[in-house]
């Protein structure tokens, strides 16, 4: 077929599928030169009038569908008509469809990683007012790189509308097997999608379809009146997350079903969470007790009962899935104990200390033996004194009272906060304690005080900022920062409540949020992320738990680690399961919800969920100025940095070198903060 063209302009290399309502080719675009797929629809009907219509509709739908942007959603490149009819241009694809993959049962786990782009990619079609209605393997491709990709936008629509004949006599529109129960009166939603892909779910979980008639008729009916088939008699030991989102999705009545495909989402990354907590307690001997009961599902979602199926094993018994703890437990082997003799010892340390400093003025070669750096006697004494502070339960007052805010923290102008002041610069960088050499990047131990799981980052440089963006972030320059530990996971309300109780911090300037009423107290909310807290009070925490805000190069290292990611978990681009952003659920989620948008090192919602507070003043030109070793921030300004986005933060505002500032006095509902402790 290589002298065959379509349209004149493109080149047919060969036909890779024919259906119903038409035939599929691979070809290539002779003016761009690019290969594309061209799909051509089937015109019966030959009623002049008629053919009118559908050519108006169909490029109507050919130009909703171009205006799609979204990274799991195939591009249409063009349409048009010739002497043999309809075509549309699309992206190719080479990986095939999804039909051409099933067959064999797979695990939940990779079946809910599989179908979460698409469930994005669906959420994202309904919120423009538009559903599939033909959601099947065979509309599901694969890319290049192997990603899952969603086509065939509007034809059904296209059909359906139209009042004549696309199809071959016998063929129906949509697909029996994955078509919801309304669909046979044509009165049926978005939900309808959801219907369909929770189809496609069982049949990746289980390997078989749930409903096979003999006829597509009876397909249909069984649909609307048989039970669902237990997949557990397929699979014993199917998630409980799994057969929840199951009996769900395929309810009969629509309205039993999740509100929005966000929710389904949602269920699809319980699967993901519950499995990703059964390996850490399996591989720790000891998990670390979370200070209150995780939280249930948001309010957004239905309450899901215990699924009832039609001939389900009497014998069978599916095991709880333990709730996701405030500070998720590490492997045992991460995790590093403090020996009691540590503490012998640390108190002949100081007097040995004392001797040392003693011996530094008076023989420096004894401690520059082998070629080692020698530490300078100020650097020496001041790490030393740290260390002792370091050691004291005793917590250290806030330095200043909480102002009640009369705005959100913005890039806008406002009050100055005059009785703030600047951070003071640290020491040059001394050679790493013995404590810290015990240590090893990712490494995780439990801070007493609040138990919260910190992940330790060793002495060395990376780059922060970057050359591809506003000014406030260039230029690109490399950073040398001592070791620290940093919390894994952003303060939780349950946390912030210890705090409180003991006196060490102030209540949250608003309980509620906009969605949620009684947010800081309600139990369900324990282990979401506290906000409505200003800087001084998130200053205030950190120091009563033995430690402080972080710098904003210690954040940024934390969150892209030493290859310069644009997002903590690389360079692809975010989904709904990589983290909480884009208003896709309109407020804060669970903490450590999103367990494959983790950083380099292990720090869950670098990206999204709440923006957090940083201990540096703010200035748009600090990168032009600022020290090599340990940047602390302006000493000039009366903003502090802000970092991370939020849950209602754009695709650009989650990148990892992106600045923000707000007043210190204000608070807002999308604003929190993690602590830094120094070794």
């Amino acid at each position: 077929m290589s002298n065959e063209f379509i349209g004149k302009r493109y080149r047919i290399i060969r036909k890779i599928g024919e259906g119903g309502m038409g035939s599929v080719y691979q070809a290539v675009d002779e003016r761009l030169t690019r290969e594309v797929a061209i799909k051509r629809l089937n015109i019966i009907d030959t009623n002049p009038t008629l053919v009118d219509q559908i050519v108006a509709r169909f490029e109507r739908e050919a130009k909703a569908m171009a205006q799609f942007r979204h990274p799991n959603i195939v591009n249409v490149f063009d349409y048009g008509q010739d002497e043999s009819g309809l075509y549309l241009v699309i992206e190719f694809m080479p990986g095939g469809t999804l039909r051409e993959r099933m067959g064999k049962s797979m695990p939940a786990k990779e079946a809910a990683r599989l179908l979460l782009p698409i469930a994005d990619a669906l959420s994202y079609v309904h919120e423009q007012g538009m559903v599939h209605r033909d959601i099947k393997p065979a509309n599901i491709l694969f890319d290049a790189h192997n990603n899952p990709m969603l086509t065939d936008f509007g034809v059904v629509k296209l059909i359906e509308q139209s009042g004549v004949t696309l199809t071959t006599a016998g063929t129906g529109v949509g697909t029996p097997a994955y078509m919801a129960p309304e669909q046979m009166s044509k009165d049926f939603d978005h939900r309808a999608d959801q219907y369909a892909l929770g189809i496609i779910f069982y049949e990746l979980v289980t390997g078989k379809k749930p409903y096979e008639g003999n006829t597509p008729l009876q397909t249909l009916y069984m649909h609307a009146t048989h039970a669902l088939p237990d997949p557990r008699l397929f699979v014993t030991d199917l998630p409980q997350e799994a057969c929840d989102l199951l009996k769900t999705a395929l309810a009969k009545n629509r309205n039993d079903r999740f509100p929005n495909m966000a929710n389904f989402a949602q269920a699809l990354q319980r699967i993901l969470t519950a499995e990703a907590e059964d390996r850490t307690m399996l591989a720790s001997e000891k998990a670390v007790a979370p200070p209150k009961v995780a939280a249930p599902p948001s309010s957004g979602s239905p309450v899901v009962q215990p699924p009832v199926y039609a001939a389900a094993p009497a014998a069978h018994n599916t095991p709880p899935v333990a709730p996701l703890p405030t500070t998720a437990p590490p492997p045992e082997r991460d995790k590093k104990k403090f020996n009691p003799l540590f503490v012998v010892l640390g108190c002949g340390g100081l007097m040995f200390a004392a001797l040392l400093i003693v011996g530094l003025i008076f023989v420096p070669r004894l401690l520059n033996r082998g070629g080692e750096p020698t530490e300078t006697l100020s650097a020496l004494a001041i790490r030393q004194t740290e260390m002792a502070l370091q050691q004291t339960d005793t917590p250290e007052p806030p330095t200043s009272t909480p102002q009640q805010p009369t705005e959100t923290p913005s890039a806008q102008g406002g009050e100055g906060d005059e009785g703030a002041q600047p951070i003071e610069t640290r020491a040059p960088l001394a050679t790493r304690t013995e404590e810290a050499s015990l240590y090893q990047d990712g490494d995780v131990q439990e801070r007493q005080k609040d138990s919260m799981s910190m992940v330790y980052i060793s002495q060395g440089t990376f780059i922060m900022g970057t050359n591809d963006s506003r000014v406030d972030m260039k230029p690109a320059h490399e950073v040398l920062l001592s070791a620290y530990w940093i919390d894994q996971y952003e303060v939780s309300n349950s946390q912030y409540a210890r705090c409180v109780a003991a006196g060490g911090c102030s209540a949250p300037l608003d309980e509620n949020t906009s969605t949620r009423d009684d947010y800081y107290t309600k139990p369900e909310f324990a282990n979401f992320p506290v906000v409505h807290v200003s800087w001084h009070m998130a200053d205030a925490y950190c120091r009563w738990a033995g430690g402080r805000l972080p710098t904003e190069a210690e954040w940024e290292k934390a969150a892209r680690g030493t290859d310069q990611r644009l997002y903590p978990w690389g360079n692809t681009s975010p989904t709904r399961y990589l983290l909480n952003y884009a208003d896709l659920i309109g407020d804060t989620t669970e903490v450590g919800s999103y367990p494959d948008g983790v950083s380099p090192y292990g720090l869950f919602d670098m990206a999204g969920n709440v923006r957090e507070w940083i201990a540096d003043w703010y200035d748009k030109d600090y990168y032009q100025y600022s020290p090599y070793e340990n940047p602390t921030g302006s000493s000039d300004s009366d903003t502090r940095v802000i970092r991370g986005g939020a849950f209602n933060s754009d695709i650009n505002s989650v990148r990892t070198a992106y600045r923000m500032l707000g007043y210190p006095q204000n608070s807002g509902g999308h604003i929190g903060f993690r602590c830094v402790v120094e070794p």
